[in-house]
């Protein structure tokens, strides 16, 4: 029997891209149960071509996607921007979580003053929406720049002037949520142009954790990492069971995957704290939180009562010396689940919790799922050896 042919319609100009492939690739089933028709350079004129495929996977824009609900076949499409009911499924990036875990992250660092750069695209704007939400329910607004226009005129881009205003007009020290590394490597550039020190006065994070953009930007940019293997695996997986499931019971699918962690470098190596005692416990307790460290470490560290230390944290981030500890634990913790195949039991053990029952009572009670269904989400055709 003749194996069925899938297009793969996704470019690799991207780190976005790029992930989602090599997570189409990773699956097993695309390695023997189907071919697969593939020119990561001229994706749209493969739609030229799809009359001898049986399906597609597409991470193609509005428009050219739009010609595929009208071919017939079975399509798991991977991008916001082209979302539609009416594909056999939709598999992509939960924006609005982006857009959240930056807010917490620079609320968790004492920031009091945002601000955003995006671009009216639907995943910007998604991303844009979890960033401001999360910013209120927190206490905090923020200030927003849209590159795609200025004023009346939506077809006008911003000029590296209009955003070098805009920058320079902020109040100091901001945090600044950039839609993706594209934006966030320009708003350094034209900062350090400017002379508007990073991260000192600006803190700027991006998305996508695009190593030749982040480590190109100085300072190196800090960025969320997407899930993009995720993505593309989850894709190969239901392109798979429609192909050989028969009852078309893997239709009408919709998976919205989350990102994976924020990765720092110098871009957001700041705390906003006017507070030296709670800035040096701050600090004391990111460089020492997985050593099992409790307040009274910090105390010895920080001279101060426990009463005044508490009290002077509350006011300024909102929670106890005791819950930041066990917040940068499980923070750490996330990453590592995340990212490596490290035995649960060891990550306990390497982020502070001691052992791996009282590190499982901590992390669903605070992320709401187990620290195995946490990994779930990440590690699906990752080498089992990977130690990150």
């Amino acid at each position: 029997m003749k194996q069925p042919l899938v297009a793969v319609l996704v470019g690799m100009q991207t780190s976005f891209q790029r992930g989602i492939v090599e997570g189409i690739a990773g699956h097993p089933r695309a390695r023997g149960s189907w071919r697969v028709r593939f020119d990561p350079y001229r994706e749209e004129a493969n739609l030229g071509g799809l009359d001898r495929c049986d399906a597609a996977i597409s991470g193609l824009g509005p428009e050219a996607a739009e010609r595929l609900l009208d071919w017939g076949r079975p399509v798991v499409n991977c991008v916001n921007e082209s979302l539609d009911r009416r594909f056999a499924a939709n598999v992509s990036c939960n924006d609005e979580a982006v857009g959240r875990l930056v807010a917490e992250d620079l609320v968790s660092r004492g920031y009091t003053r945002f601000a955003a750069v995006g671009m009216t695209m639907a995943h910007s704007s998604s991303r844009l929406a979890g960033y401001l939400d999360a910013l209120l329910a927190l206490g905090h607004e923020a200030e927003v720049l849209d590159l795609r226009w200025g004023g009346a005129d939506r077809s006008r881009m911003l000029t590296d002037a209009d955003l070098t205003r805009w920058l320079l007009g902020l109040p100091k020290p901001v945090a600044l949520f950039a839609t993706n590394d594209v934006l966030g490597n320009r708003v350094i550039e034209l900062a350090g142009a400017a002379d508007v020190d990073v991260p000192e006065a600006l803190v700027v994070v991006g998305v996508d954790n695009d190593p030749a953009l982040c480590g190109l930007s100085r300072p190196p940019l800090s960025s969320v990492e997407l899930a993009t293997e995720h993505i593309g695996h989850s894709a190969a997986g239901i392109i798979d069971a429609i192909l050989h499931g028969g009852d078309g019971s893997a239709r009408d699918i919709t998976v919205s995957v989350p990102p994976r962690r924020l990765v720092h470098r110098q871009s957001s190596n700041a705390l906003a704290i006017d507070d030296a005692d709670v800035a040096a416990a701050l600090s004391f307790i990111r460089q020492n939180a997985t050593r099992g460290i409790g307040v009274g470490d910090v105390l010895d560290h920080v001279p101060i009562s426990r009463r005044s230390l508490e009290l002077r944290f509350t006011r300024l981030l909102r929670r106890t010396p005791k819950q930041e500890i066990l917040r940068v634990r499980i923070e750490l913790a996330k990453a590592e689940l995340a990212t490596t195949a490290l035995q649960v039991g060891e990550i306990a053990h390497r982020c502070g919790f001691g052992d791996q029952t009282r590190f499982g009572i901590a992390f669903k009670r605070a992320v709401g799922t187990t620290p195995t269904a946490f990994r779930r989400k990440f590690l699906v055709g990752r080498p089992a050896g990977r130690r990150g």
